[in-house]
């Protein structure tokens, strides 16, 4: 069988791989380092206490800390979160130079560590927010070898996107660990003329004196820091500077003369396992370390560095002791892990107290990181008396769930526990009693909790990883809060870690984050000196569950079934290739029971309730291999039984051959690792599946059945659907069981004894939708269902290549790559033979998501938080919701309005700062007006407002007095004319510059001198605003008249010179164009003037005198139009015309008048010529005037639709031949009423012998 890249793949990014010489070695010991960079195995040169920055060179792969990271061999406490820009950023313990194979002691040279990738996890690079090098390694706990111990980080971005990382911070030979000295009560301050000061000593002995006690021995205290982040050393006797100064640090300095000389120096303390002829190192002094001049007092001191740049680079440490531990508490301790800010713009982080039992509380910030408090501890009660670490989710309404640790490291398990904290009217936070959730843990561990970003069935999801053994079996509890009053919680489903099962220390401390695109990251401790890092897909956490919006990804092997059980609607949005995957559904199945006791030889050791999300296809294990030696690998947990070291461990990531030996004539099995040792057993006793070293011929236990589902259900079945097989064959998938009372008792793909023990019950079946994609065929495909995407990989294994075949290749098992997985380039395989060809290669992630601008689908306001989504513009499925905090608005809006006194007398400050301002005000209005800006835009703006207005400088008086003098100078100018403006402004005026003329009082201050210039200044402006205003009005009024007069001008200057002299024509159309386009910045005289021009001009207009017309001559015979018919004169002296032609051969309907005007005169129309209308076709009536005698020949022939002649007169006597042949049949023809009845008769006749229709009428 060959091995596949993805398989060497998946044990490199598992960690387990180093690259050396060229070769890869696999190896299972968690232990083994990653690949890093050459110059991150080396440990930092820094010989000052302080943080160490990321650079390019330091880097580890696909691990935040693998071994040997920074020269370190051994980490603990991890803690691990994703910040606002989608990185992640991990911390923990550097705990130097243990002894291979041991554990990492909690005391003795520690630092804290922290790493940050922005690719998902893929790499890392390192950095050290407290890093004090008085030790190199561990020098152990003697009393001359000893360090300081900066231990158990906690990490938490606040809503600016500040990283605050908080630890322990432990003079030498200081901390809680068996064999130190444990931390002094007290906060290590005393209070100097009010004001709490950090004690110093020059004498070691007396550090373990509290310093405000008296006679403690402590001369000196720390001054306040300057600028450049140095503070004096002052005498606690009379406050004057000793010879000492110190950093931020609390490194020592030599002052002389003001000036910080680094100048002290201690040697460091070697490793326990140095030769003591290795030459001394020299570290610079620090009032943390036993050998330097000054000492604190020995406690434990709570100190906070800050990153403003994702992680990248730490600065402004600051010591919390006086505002968060109290005076009569020994250890107060950072609860390792990640805080979190809550939606009202609150940081929060866990904290416990050691003094008089563990109990923990939260200390928080409600200003953005610049000082905290804490809560009182939760209440110790009867069956909670202990609570110490803890992690804490928001509810929906705001209440704060705290998850706590509540008992010894060997603690057993037992209920999850939590107390819910509540914000008060005041401002201050109310601790609640503890509680227990549905969930177990171990009690005696750190666990970590998440609230995830997406509801299920409308329920806020929490996460909660922890052990579930002793330090040993870690899980993902997954529960849902119900809507009542207590924010109840039912727990709906325990994913166990699949390489984080075993037995004592196989899953320690652990730290839960959900990264950007929903699937979940874990930073854990498979034992007591090493942190790994996994990736886990949301669905592969909670698997029966439908988290719209969230991606399942199926990997498949041809012919193999995925399943998934929920409430199967079948919303079908994105169907899959079907060539690749099928769709099925099924609704009912076997019912299958957990194992809850040990009753021996007895059913009843199972629940009597079905596990609903249980389904015997799971169950079944695909056999793959021959003779007796067999792969066996559970398809649909992805898991491979291996039983290589416990009972609480049969499955494995990792294949291993298993020898599989059938019983003769038994129809059994025995199952053993390839080397004869370790077979799986039925233990009667305990009825779970379990473990034996070697073979006991002719004992049961050993006898394993395989069932194989058949296609059909017959009477023969061993159970319904499944019956016991004898032989085993490649490829096939089978149910591994012992019978038992017709039932099944099967082995599930789960680790642990218990868990990897089901009984199947084929008399009961449960109806549970199911959702199935079954393989069809290698390829890629994506579904999206019932809103969740499913991207769906199948692929087909291939034997080796015919060495003798010419080959033909094409591509298969191919795989895109995504924003953040690789993909696979394919193997090439014969289409001749079906050999592999050649292997495929990784393909590269596209790096990341690329992210859109952001569409607001709600806006912010000061009561409701608004809504952001981003889209993927690599794959427009992942989206990435934003949630624009109310609070954060609200916080910009009056730091807004707060600032906007100050923006309203900025001329009262020096012009940098007020410059400054003035933009950061500017840039915060913007955001407020636009409701787009994130959360720690906007902290960010609000801190730029506030830092500027702190940095505002008022000016001296000498400058006040010199800038009122300027103004009044200037309002003097003004002074000589009211100019039309109102009196009440005027004599505000007047009074100002009175006020500000008057000699400025000697004790005048610069707000007296700036009242004085403000006044002034406002009623100058004043004045100019009226001022202007009167000269806008009249502005106004000189367009309006302008534009009236253009207006009626127009008319003129449109139709042209016409009659009017070349001299007045040329003066109007110049002071007409110029009115019509005055200049932008004429003023009102400016437009007066061109009104007056226009006025003038169009009055001055004169006409030419008209020039004498001669008369036209009209001739015989001439053709004058009129109304669509052309006359011809006939006698220009009797003043006749004839009708001698239609112009319109369209015209319907056309009149002869008696008269028309020709020249001026009125000519008779005596009569209608020869073919005048002929062929008129659309003519339909003729009306004939008074006038006409004679119609000519032809006139109105061919004019068909002619039906109608109307005559006028009486005068018409001769019509001509063909006048009206081929008119209308239908014709009438209507004659005056002064026509007698006989010469209508005649003048019908007339008109039939010109062809004019015999069935015409005359009326």
């Amino acid at each position: 069988m060959l091995l596949k890249l993805s398989t060497l793949s998946h044990l490199w990014k598992r960690g387990l791989g180093i690259v050396t010489a060229g070769a890869m070695v696999i190896s299972m010991l968690p232990s083994l380092s990653l690949p890093v960079s050459a110059a991150a195995t080396t440990k930092p040169s820094l010989l000052k206490a302080g943080s160490v920055p990321v650079s390019k060179e330091n880097f580890t792969r696909n691990e935040p800390f693998a071994r040997g990271t920074a020269g370190c061999e051994r980490f603990r406490i991890p803690a691990l979160i994703t910040l606002q820009n989608g990185d992640l950023l991990a911390t923990a313990d550097a705990r130097y130079g243990v002894a291979d194979g041991s554990d990492a002691p909690d005391g003795g040279g520690l630092d804290s560590i922290a790493s940050v990738s922005s690719d998902g996890g893929k790499t890392w690079y390192y950095s050290f927010p407290f890093y004090f090098p008085d030790s190199d390694g561990y020098p152990g706990n003697s009393t001359k070898a000893n360090a300081t111990t900066i231990i158990d980080p906690g990490v938490v971005e606040g809503p600016d996107g500040t990283i605050y990382c908080i630890a322990d911070v432990n003079p030498t030979g200081v901390t809680t660990m068996s064999g130190f000295k444990s931390p002094g009560a007290g906060t290590g301050y005393v209070d100097v003329n009010g004001t709490l000061r950090l004690a110093l000593t020059s004498d070691y002995s007396k550090s373990n004196n509290r310093p405000d006690e008296a006679n403690a021995g402590y001369e000196y205290y720390v001054g306040d820091f300057d600028e450049e982040g140095f503070a004096p050393v002052l005498n606690m006797e009379d406050g004057t500077p000793s010879k000492y100064g110190v950093d931020e640090w609390y490194n020592l300095y030599s002052v002389e003369n003001g000036e910080y000389k680094d100048t002290l120096r201690q040697v460091q303390v070697k490793q326990e396992s140095t030769d003591e002829d290795e030459p001394d190192v020299m570290v610079q002094q620090n009032a943390f370390y036993a050998g330097s001049d000054l000492h604190v007092y020995r406690t434990g001191y709570i100190m906070s560095v800050e990153s403003k740049d994702h992680g990248r680079t730490w600065d402004n440490p600051q010591i919390l002791n006086t505002q968060i531990k109290k005076e009569g508490e020994t250890a107060l301790l950072v609860s390792p892990g990640k805080g979190t800010t809550i939606s009202n713009g609150d940081i929060t982080i866990g904290f416990y107290k050691t003094e008089g039992g563990e109990q923990a509380s939260m200390v928080y910030s409600t200003d953005n990181g610049s000082t905290w408090q804490r809560t009182e501890n939760i209440p110790a009660t009867e069956d909670y008396t202990c609570s110490s670490e803890d992690e804490i989710v928001e509810l929906g309404d705001g209440t704060l769930r705290m998850f706590f640790r509540r008992g010894d490291y060997k603690n057993p398990v037992g209920a999850l526990a939590y107390a819910d904290i509540v914000k008060q009217p005041d401002g201050t936070y109310e601790m609640g009693a503890p509680k227990a959730s549905p969930a177990s843990h171990q009690t005696g561990c750190n666990l970590s909790a998440i609230s995830y970003s997406k509801k299920i069935d409308g329920k806020q999801v929490i996460l909660v990883a922890c052990p579930s053994g002793v330090r040993a079996n870690g899980v993902i509890h997954t529960l849902l809060v119900n809507d009542d009053a207590e924010h109840s919680m039912e727990l709906i489903n325990t994913f166990k870690i699949p390489e984080g099962q075993g037995g004592y220390a196989s899953f320690v401390y652990s730290s839960l984050t959900e990264l950007e695109d929903g699937s979940l990251g874990l930073l854990w401790e498979p034992n007591h000196y090493a942190i790994r890092f996994s990736k886990f897909d949301i669905s592969d956490v909670i698997p029966n569950k439908n988290i719209e919006g969230s991606t399942t990804k199926i990997n498949l092997e041809s012919g193999d079934t995925f399943s998934k059980v929920y409430t199967y609607e079948g919303n079908i949005t994105q169907a899959p290739d079907n060539q690749v995957v099928s769709i099925g559904k099924e609704n009912t199945h076997f019912a299958m029971y957990d194992h809850t006791s040990n009753v021996a030889s007895s059913l009843d050791s199972f629940s009597t309730e079905a596990n609903l999300s249980l389904l015997p296809s799971d169950a079944e294990f695909t056999f793959t291999g021959s003779g007796t030696t067999w792969t066996i690998k559970n398809k649909s947990k992805k898991l491979y039984l291996t039983n290589d070291n416990s009972a609480e461990a049969f499955f494995s990531t990792t294949a291993a051959n298993m020898t599989v030996t059938p019983t003769a004539g038994q129809n059994t099995f025995r199952i053993c690792k390839e080397d004869g040792t370790r077979y799986i057993t039925f233990n009667n006793p305990n009825m779970t599946f379990n473990t034996n070293e070697n073979y006991t011929d002719g004992d049961s236990k050993y006898e394993i059945v395989l069932l194989e589902k058949q296609d059909k259900v017959s009477e023969t079945d061993t159970i319904p659907g499944y019956k016991q097989v004898s032989s085993i064959t490649s490829g096939k998938k089978y149910l591994i069981a012992h019978l038992q009372d017709n039932k099944a008792i099967i082995l599930y793909p789960t680790n642990g004894t218990a868990a990897q023990t089901k009984l199947l019950n084929p008399a009961v079946s449960v109806n549970n939708p199911t959702l199935t994609f079954t393989g069809l065929g290698e390829g890629y495909t994506t579904a999206i269902i019932d809103g969740v995407r499913y991207q769906i990989h199948v692929t087909e294994e291939y034997g080796e290549a015919d060495s003798g075949c010419s080959h033909s290749a094409v591509i298969k098992n191919a795989l895109p790559a995504s924003c953040e997985d690789e993909g696979y380039s394919g193997d090439k395989i014969c289409s001749l033979c079906g050999g592999l060809v050649e292997s495929g290669e990784e393909i590269p992630s596209l790096g990341g998501h690329k992210w859109d601008e952001g569409t607001i689908t709600k806006e912010v306001s000061r009561t409701e938080d608004g809504v952001k989504v981003y889209t993927c513009q690599n794959d427009v499925f992942h989206k990435k919701t934003e949630i624009i905090y109310s609070s954060a608005f609200s916080l910009l809006a009056d730091a807004c309005e707060e600032s906007e006194v100050l923006i309203e007398n900025l001329d009262m400050y020096e012009s940098v700062g007020a410059v400054i301002l003035q933009t950061a005000y500017d840039s915060a209005q913007k955001a407020l007006s636009g409701k787009n800006a994130s959360r720690a835009e906007m902290y960010r703006l609000e801190n730029l407002l506030r830092t500027a207005k702190n940095a505002l400088k008022p000016k001296t008086v000498e400058t006040l007095k010199e800038e009122l003098t300027q103004a009044v100078t200037a309002a003097q100018k003004d002074a000589a004319s009211q100019g039309g403006v109102s009196a009440d402004i005027w004599n505000t005026f007047q009074d100002a510059l009175q006020k500000a003329s008057a000699p400025v009082p000697d004790d005048a201050t610069e707000e007296d001198i700036w009242t004085l210039l403000k006044n002034l200044n406002q009623a100058l402006k004043d004045l100019n605003d009226a001022k202007e205003m009167l000269v806008a009005e009249a502005l106004a009024t000189a367009k309006n008249n302008l534009a009236a007069a253009v207006s009626q001008a127009k008319g003129i200057y449109a139709k042209g010179q016409g009659n009017y002299t070349p001299e007045t024509w040329n003066a109007f159309a110049a002071a007409y164009n110029a009115a019509a386009n005055p200049p932008a910045n004429a003023d009102a005289s400016a437009l007066k003037t061109l009104l007056d021009n226009l006025t003038r001009a169009q009055g001055n207009l004169k006409q030419t005198a008209p020039v004498p017309q001669p008369e036209p001559i009209t001739k015989k015979g001439d053709i004058l139009p009129y109304k669509g018919v052309d006359y011809k004169v006939l006698d220009v002296k009797k003043l006749t015309v004839s009708a001698a032609k239609c112009q319109n051969k369209k015209a319907a309907s056309v009149t002869i008048p008696a008269t028309v005007k020709i020249n001026g005169k009125s000519y008779k129309v005596i009569q209608i010529d020869t073919n005048a209308f002929k062929n008129c076709t659309k003519l339909k009536q003729i009306t004939i005037g008074t006038n006409v005698a004679s119609i000519g020949k032809n006139a109105f022939q061919g004019c068909k639709k002619l039906g109608k002649v109307t005559l006028k007169g009486t005068k018409l006597k001769n019509i001509k031949s063909g006048a009206f042949k081929k008119t209308s049949s239908k014709m009438t023809v209507k004659a005056p009423k002064k026509l007698k009845k006989s010469q209508r008769t005649a003048l019908l006749k007339k008109m039939k012998k010109a062809g004019m229709s015999k069935k015409a009428k005359i009326k």
